[in-house]
């Protein structure tokens, strides 16, 4: 650094956590499940430059949220349960204290929410096979994102939801066959949020957030034809997203094949060749604002060797 630089600001910041959790038995196959959480967070930030009235020498800002869960499971059979959860959370203002600003922290508030999510886990196939099954609606109240118009700033968000499903399971189909997926499909939305559009208040509410797709799935397969090597493939896909609130610009959605194989030299040691993006598919990987995209990695061939000693 050059001894024109100039220090912005020192950011302090001290934590303090209490929790606890439990769990009672009401029957044999019913149990509730609590938790509470009470945190202290004292930031402090000192101005090391010209202090002005939005960036004042020092000032300081505590938060004490208190926060909790309680949930129910019932046992249908020992090898699988039904459950029904109530969670709530608070998160910092616009993302990371130790670089807030003074406007961020005397700005923003924390960010608050809840969720209910209702859902089972089960075994099949004695023990072979696993699953679980999740609904759930979120809803987060005053949080900060990216300023699609101006890298490195946020902009306020009143309310956002998200009301979804997850599904994952994984089987072992034979001892030498094994195949893992996952798929999410979710609903996004701004509940309240209004963006200043060439000085004008537009409501972005009903528009789904940027980045954010409507579905997502994953399959892993794998195959051992010899104790010491496994075969596998992999396949992703990722429906279209929004680069902007308006929801006027898109991207298609894309499919990601990978493939790998992995010999078992002794013991200790484990070789690994991997092809990814196995189709040499463009695709963007995420957007920065309306006019940016980044493209996810092209095809790639990388060789790998694990070993302990």
């Amino acid at each position: 650094m050059t001894q024109t630089y100039n220090p912005d600001r020192t950011n302090r910041v001290q934590t303090l956590a209490l929790f606890a959790e439990n769990r009672t038995f009401l029957t044999q196959q019913l149990s509730l499940l609590t938790a509470l959480r009470w945190d202290n967070i004292d930031l402090e930030v000192t101005n090391h430059r010209t202090p002005t009235a939005t960036n004042p020498a020092y000032f300081e800002q505590r938060y004490k949220p208190l926060t909790g869960r309680a949930g129910l499971i019932y046992d249908l059979t020992p090898a699988a349960n039904v459950y029904v959860q109530y969670s709530t959370a608070a998160d910092p203002p616009a993302g990371i204290l130790t670089t807030a600003s003074f406007a961020q922290g005397q700005d923003f508030d924390l960010t608050t929410g809840r969720q209910v999510e209702v859902g089972s886990k089960l075994s099949f196939d004695e023990g072979r096979g696993s699953a679980t099954l999740a609904l759930y609606d979120i809803t987060r109240k005053n949080l900060a994102m990216a300023d699609p118009s101006r890298p490195g700033t946020t902009v306020p968000v009143g309310e956002q939801s998200s009301r979804g499903i997850e599904l994952a399971a994984t089987w072992l189909m034979t001892n030498n066959f094994r195949m893992s997926g996952n798929w999410s499909l979710v609903h996004a939305q701004f509940e309240e949020f209004v963006e200043n559009v060439g000085g004008v208040a537009v409501s972005r509410a009903g528009n789904r957030p940027t980045n954010i797709p409507k579905q997502v799935g994953n399959l892993w397969l794998a195959y051992t034809p010899i104790p010491s090597l496994e075969l596998g493939g992999d396949l992703r896909y990722v429906s279209s997203r929004y680069a902007d609130t308006a929801n006027t610009v898109s991207d298609a959605d894309y499919t990601v094949l990978g493939a790998y194989a992995t010999y078992t030299i002794d013991k200790r040691t484990r070789l690994t060749a991997r092809i990814k993006n196995l189709t040499d598919t463009v695709y963007a990987e995420s957007f920065s604002g309306s006019s940016m995209v980044y493209l996810g990695a092209p095809r790639m061939v990388d060789v790998s060797i694990q070993t302990a000693f």
